[in-house]
């Protein structure tokens, strides 16, 4: 083949080439990396888990909390068994307080926490950055109450055999004695326990074989 052909050959492979490329379609666009941006300063991170960190200490947000002899309450259930003063509490940066949902002020919130004794409370401590939610289970005993319930015990200790039946007949004759209701029930929750005791070992005497 002359030098003119082998000229003309690589010169018609090179067309072939550019048309080929000119017609093989456009590559794909990079995928974009996903963008975090901060809701409250604009900023963007590549990433969720980079944007949490900064969320968390790249500004001071402050949020409202409920505050008892210098400790702060966690947002769950709480039950108090000791007597507080309105004193004892103090509720910070809090622009809206409902309690039991009924709006109240802060001193109006601390005499309400400082006078429950035995029922439950739910404090909602309302600010720009969210809301915080306490809930109470105030389990306070009076202490007339507290001798009724010892006054009917020391009548059922009277009996020289008892079963769940008295067990139960003691519960009933307390019910009225509602500021003592979490010392009745811890006693007839150990009485039950002894009479379910009893009869496990009354079984298992049963049917043990006589020893020879």
């Amino acid at each position: 083949m002359t030098d003119w052909a082998n000229a003309r050959r690589e010169r018609d492979e090179d067309t072939l080439h550019e048309v080929l490329l000119s017609r093989r379609p456009p590559p794909p666009p990079r995928p974009r990396s996903p963008k975090s941006p901060c809701p409250q300063c604009g900023r963007v991170f590549l990433t969720a888990d980079e944007l949490q960190p900064h969320l968390i200490s790249g500004h001071s947000v402050v949020r409202p909390a409920l505050m008892t002899q210098g400790r702060e309450w966690a947002r769950r259930r709480h039950v108090i068994y000791d007597a507080t003063a309105p004193d004892d509490w103090a509720i910070v940066d809090a622009e809206v307080i409902l309690i039991n949902g009924v709006p109240r002020s802060s001193d109006e919130a601390r005499e309400l926490l400082a006078s429950a004794r035995n029922r439950d409370v739910i404090l909602q401590l309302g600010a720009p950055v969210g809301i915080e939610s306490f809930e109470f289970c105030f389990r306070q005993a009076d202490e007339s109450d507290v001798e009724g319930v010892e006054a009917e015990l020391h009548s059922f200790k009277a009996k020289l055999t008892w079963n769940t039946d008295d067990v139960r007949d003691f519960v009933a004759s307390t019910n009225r004695y509602g500021g003592a209701r979490e010392y009745r029930d811890g006693i007839a929750n150990y009485l039950y326990g002894l009479e379910f005791r009893r009869r496990e070992f009354a079984t298992s005497a049963a049917s043990s074989p006589p020893s020879e």
